[in-house]
């Protein structure tokens, strides 16, 4: 499970990279060098992502991110979602505008 997690995100974060990629261009064709602003963030409970927010002329402000978050199911949680009380763990990885 591990190795499909892996190539899993490396898809996510491909992904994003070509999203910010387009955006960009669209910027650069306006005439205007558009500011970016990336961030690496933790998440306490486990994992973490990266923000990039680009600010330009075309779009004012967009927003790309990618994220992987892991940790355990708060004891409220586990017995409202099924399978939960087994793996008693979460896992999620996304991409996002």
């Amino acid at each position: 499970m591990e190795k499909q997690k892996t190539q899993a995100f490396k898809w996510f974060c491909a992904l994003r990279d070509k999203i910010i990629e387009s955006f960009l261009l669209i910027e650069k064709q306006s005439s205007a060098e558009p500011k970016i602003e990336k961030r690496k963030w933790d998440r306490p409970g486990g994992g973490g992502g990266e923000s990039t927010i680009i600010f330009g002329n075309v779009f004012e402000k967009v927003g790309v991110n990618v994220s992987k978050v892991h940790g355990k199911f708060a004891d409220s949680a586990i017995n409202e979602i099924p399978g939960a009380s087994e793996s008693n763990g979460e896992f999620g990885q996304a991409v996002y505008l």
